[in-house]
């Protein structure tokens, strides 16, 4: 099988996507015997690893451009591929080879009231044509699956749920790393750790909330709670309430960090914490876990079958039930020291070799779909 592979979502603008976009195909690369892929790089996209042994054809064409219906196309043909495989719903809808595309999570259809009309409109019409010309389906978990069917009625017999998996370089680290990466960003001895962004369905106000409970009960044991991630400046409520509430001085910012730094900083954290009242998957769970950080996450969406037993769970719409997990959790070592080697048993699960082994069957499902 030749494979023209969309890598153009692998940039910093998409870091989540990313993330899967160059761990799958690195995983891949185990597998070039078996199928050929031809990589398309976009905008951006200069300066970000994926896998260099891979053939690979830039194109001056964001997959937010018009231009893309025509000139990919064009270049799928070209390659004379078998197959192609889109990792965004933004893709070209006239393709004459058998068509795979990815799907994350349906935020704007499950959460609307954080997007407008016009926004939901576009969202869902084009997750419908990217089902539409799309042979086989991968859902990043069960969750997105059961999501797909339930609010875009779409056949389940074509959606694949194939997890993602932490990168290798999310493990326990030496104490001698995880004291350099201290300082580097001027960590606290003690903290909890959130990572993401400040989208709304992130809930990250939700936390601060908590975390206020927490310091007025005098339970913070000695902890400060760290935020690291990309910031949006459209959502600026969580900043804001740290300032307001007094929790400035037990909440430190510190923004985006270079890879290389995160798996110290899980490391050093005394438990990660995922407040989200929605994921698609929610790969920093098992990037924590990876890392033996013990997890507290919400009960919904994708994340109780993503932390299975390893974690502890609270209702992310309740404030209360965020700062009773946490504090439990922060005050119980025997607690926590069972729930690290749970987390690494958990994460242990997950590999991208698996994942890369299941896209491939999927792969041959969507070309014999077209034979047959």
């Amino acid at each position: 099988m030749k494979i023209v592979f969309d890598a153009r979502t692998a940039t910093p603008h998409f870091p989540g996507i990313g993330r899967y976009v160059s761990n799958l195909l690195k995983g891949m690369t185990a597998f070039q015997d078996e199928i050929s892929i031809h990589m398309i790089r976009g905008p951006g996209s200069a300066g970000y690893s994926i896998a260099p042994s891979l053939k690979e054809t830039t194109v001056n064409t964001s997959v937010f451009s018009i231009r893309q219906q025509w000139v990919i196309p064009k270049l799928i043909d070209s390659n004379m591929a078998s197959l192609y495989h889109s990792t965004y719903y933004l893709m070209p809808y006239r393709v004459t080879v058998p068509v795979v595309f990815t799907c994350y999570d349906l935020i704007p259809i499950v959460y609307p009231q954080y997007f407008s009309i016009f926004q939901r409109a576009i969202y869902r019409t084009a997750h419908l044509l990217a089902a539409r010309v799309s042979s086989q389906i991968i859902a990043i978990s069960e969750s997105t699956k059961s999501d797909l069917t339930r609010y875009l009625s779409l056949d389940e017999r074509k959606i694949h749920a194939i997890p993602l998996a932490a990168d290798d370089a999310f493990r326990p680290q030496p104490k001698n790393i995880i004291e350099a990466v201290r300082k580097r960003y001027d960590l606290p001895r003690l903290y909890c750790l959130y990572v993401g962004t400040n989208k709304p369905h992130k809930n990250l106000l939700g936390l601060l909330k908590a975390w206020k409970l927490l310091h007025d009960d005098n339970a913070l044991e000695g902890h400060s709670l760290v935020i690291a991630g990309q910031w949006d400046r459209r959502y600026p409520e969580a900043k804001e309430f740290s300032l307001i509430s007094g929790l400035d001085r037990f909440v430190k910012f510190i923004g985006k960090v270079n890879d290389e730094h995160l798996p110290a900083i899980y490391n050093g954290a005394s438990v990660f914490v995922q407040p989200s009242f929605y994921e698609g998957f929610g790969l920093p769970i098992i990037e924590a876990m990876a890392c033996g950080t013990v997890v507290a996450c919400s009960n919904t969406s994708s994340l109780p079958e993503v932390a299975g037993n390893a974690a502890t769970f609270f209702n992310p719409k309740n404030p209360t039930s965020i700062a009773t997990t946490l504090g439990d959790l922060i005050a119980d070592n025997n607690k926590l020291s069972s729930l690290r080697e749970k987390s690494i048993q958990q994460a242990s699960r997950y590999s991208w070799k698996q994942t890369a082994l299941k896209t491939i069957e999927v792969y041959r499902k969507a070309c014999a779909s077209i034979k047959a």
